[in-house]
């Protein structure tokens, strides 16, 4: 009937639910373009031969989006934007992530796969707070 065409049609239209373990960062999550995306870290060193460096990500950039974490300005931060970057690149390992950095004033797009490779961790980069 036609009521229930309208609810399926409601339903697909309707984005996913927040999940649990997603709470933590909910306040930090945004689906737009990104135009008030303020950065959140700073690249303080690449590893030569690094998945990071690899994606073009460099020292001095500073990073407005990783993935699906990011800030919007005017909101606080609790800082814990790094600790939801370590849970995005566990769970996407092998897989490209999105990363938007601000560097000489401009935004640079990258893909970065976090991924095994001869040192450190699964990006070798090594990000502060800002």
């Amino acid at each position: 009937n036609e009521d229930e065409r309208a609810a399926e049609a409601g339903k697909k239209l309707r984005p996913p639910a927040p999940r649990p373990e997603d709470s933590a960062r909910m306040a930090v999550v945004v689906a737009g373009g990104g135009d008030d995306l303020v950065p959140f870290a700073y690249v303080n060193s690449v590893a030569p031969g690094s998945p990071a460096e690899e994606a073009g990500l460099q020292a001095g950039d500073r990073v407005i989006r990783f993935g699906a974490i990011c800030r919007v300005a005017g909101r606080g931060t609790d800082g814990s934007q790094l600790a939801d970057i370590g849970a995005e690149t566990g769970a996407s390992l092998n897989r490209g992530l999105p990363v938007v950095v601000v560097r000489d004033g401009g935004r640079v797009e990258l893909e970065l796969t976090p991924q095994t490779w001869s040192g450190r961790g699964t990006l070798g980069c090594h990000l502060m707070p800002i």
